[in-house]
């Protein structure tokens, strides 16, 4: 069993949204604002099995086999969607903005018994919504 070498560079551009006056910052803001609340959000990509007949053992007779195929997150809509519904709050900042990946198992008691267990993951960000003050917008 082998699994092949994954390079992955994840970059998100903020510029788009700070070009439209909102700001995202992993720090807390120092000027005046108004507090709108705490934000999480999580996001979760698809996961499929897919069946698949195998030849396996000596006798090389067939045999179901499951694999998993996962979809991969597309960072610029979920900064959309962050950027949509904080701004709907009434917000023009996030502070203490974070992302988080974690890797869990994922929806075992929907799976059948024959399909293999899996770790997927799940992309978290989160922060504090604030309306800044005395800002240009």
């Amino acid at each position: 069993l082998s699994w092949p070498k994954v390079e992955s560079i994840v970059v998100v551009d903020y510029t788009k949204y700070s070009d439209q006056g909102f700001l995202f910052t992993p720090y807390e803001f120092s000027g005046s604002y108004e507090a709108v609340g705490p934000i999480h959000f999580s996001f979760k990509p698809k996961v499929q099995m897919v069946a698949e007949t195998v030849k396996t053992g000596r006798n090389r007779r067939p045999k179901l086999h499951y694999r998993v195929e996962e979809e991969a997150i597309d960072t610029e809509v979920m900064l959309r969607e962050i950027y949509l519904k904080t701004k709907a709050m009434g917000a023009n900042a996030i502070v203490s903005f974070k992302w988080v990946l974690s890797y869990k198992k994922r929806y075992l008691r929907e799976y059948p018994p024959e399909w293999p267990k899996h770790h997927g993951y799940e992309l978290t960000a989160s922060g504090f919504a604030i309306r800044r003050l005395n800002t240009k917008q």
